[in-house]
């Protein structure tokens, strides 16, 4: 390894995190589903569960189920999420 080598930013970033730094990052969703009502126990279950937060999104209420456990667990998710749409619609700080 040489001077020349250190001085791109590419070969430090994969020297550091063995990876390209370009690599596409999908938030998985702790910190939003943070600002919701729902129980640590839910927010852990649903990023564990799904890749990101779009997924969680787009789930289907069949694939929510099974995280949810209840239906009124998931309108109780539904709802939440609504509401937390709602906010960033809106301009509140989260």
């Amino acid at each position: 390894m040489d001077f020349d080598f250190l001085l791109e930013p590419m070969n430090i970033s994969r020297l550091l995190f063995e990876e390209l730094r370009d690599k596409n990052i999908s938030p998985r969703g702790i910190r939003l589903l943070g600002k919701t009502n729902l129980l640590e126990r839910y927010v852990d279950l649903l990023v564990r569960n799904f890749e990101n937060f779009s997924e969680i999104l787009i789930a289907s209420n069949e694939k929510l189920m099974e995280v949810m456990e209840s239906e009124a667990m998931l309108a109780f998710f539904r709802e939440e999420i609504y509401n937390l749409k709602e906010k960033v619609n809106l301009g509140k700080g989260l």
